[in-house]
């Protein structure tokens, strides 16, 4: 998902309205959302150590930590887990899925 896709489902969405994370399909648990990060701003590199871009002849280092399946130095905003809130519903992967 992209900044742009999210933007057009949160214009559908009420202002006052919390955004939480339901996670674990299986067993669902709602979350609160501490903050956001962008990959380029982390700074902890013992999951995955920063990298070289190679662009033609130069080399480009690209800061941060570097998320799986994503094109080197593309940058990627994270959704930070706050606290568990309580036990989520199937229901709601079931639905998105049939959307």
């Amino acid at each position: 998902m992209t900044k742009q896709d999210l933007l057009i489902l949160l214009e559908e969405v009420d202002d006052d309205t919390e955004i939480r994370l339901m996670m674990q399909p299986s067993w669902p648990f709602e979350y609160s959302i501490a903050g956001v990060i962008l990959a380029s701003e982390i700074t902890d590199e013992d999951d995955r150590p920063r990298g070289l871009v190679h662009d033609d002849d130069e080399e480009e280092e690209i800061g941060g930590y570097q998320p799986k399946e994503l094109a080197p130095g593309q940058d990627c905003l994270f959704l930070v887990e706050g606290s568990q809130i309580g036990y989520g519903t199937k229901a709601a992967f079931d639905d998105y899925r049939r959307r």
